[in-house]
């Protein structure tokens, strides 16, 4: 290994530059492609130092790509459960019914009344919404 092979290794700006990433960055973002690039450089210098030859631009482009793509997926993601336990531990236990998820998405993409008082029309406790069903379910 020399340091003209190091050498040889594109900027991160250049990298970015490429048009194989410009949907990458269009769908993700600059700041993740940007990261993803970094550790792709990074990996091929440690492999160069190994006596690996320099990768292409082609190359590292679309391992930055799938990178980015990997670190993007979400963690919690559907499976079939096949396991013969209805209520498996470990794959999220019983599933919301219906009406719970459509009541979820309907707090989550518009402003709720989370602490006003809409019956006093003032500042409201966030807790006198869930007082009285935590109150019929322990039956006090």
């Amino acid at each position: 290994m020399n340091k003209e092979n190091l050498s040889q290794l594109p900027s991160v700006d250049r990298l970015l530059a490429l048009p194989e990433l410009a949907s990458a960055i269009e769908y993700h973002g600059r700041q993740p492609v940007t990261d993803c690039a970094r550790a792709e450089l990074a990996a091929a210098r440690e492999l160069i130092r190994a006596g690996h030859p320099v990768p292409a631009a082609a190359t590292l482009s679309g391992s930055i790509v799938t990178r980015v793509e990997r670190l993007a997926r979400p963690n919690l993601r559907p499976v079939f459960n096949l396991t013969g336990t209805v209520l498996h531990t470990n794959l999220g236990r019983a599933l919301l019914a219906p009406e719970a998820v459509d009541a979820m998405a309907v707090a989550a993409t518009s402003p709720c009344a989370l602490e006003y008082d809409i019956a006093d029309g003032g500042r409201g406790d966030r807790d006198s919404l869930v007082e009285p069903l935590l109150a019929e379910i322990m039956a006090a």
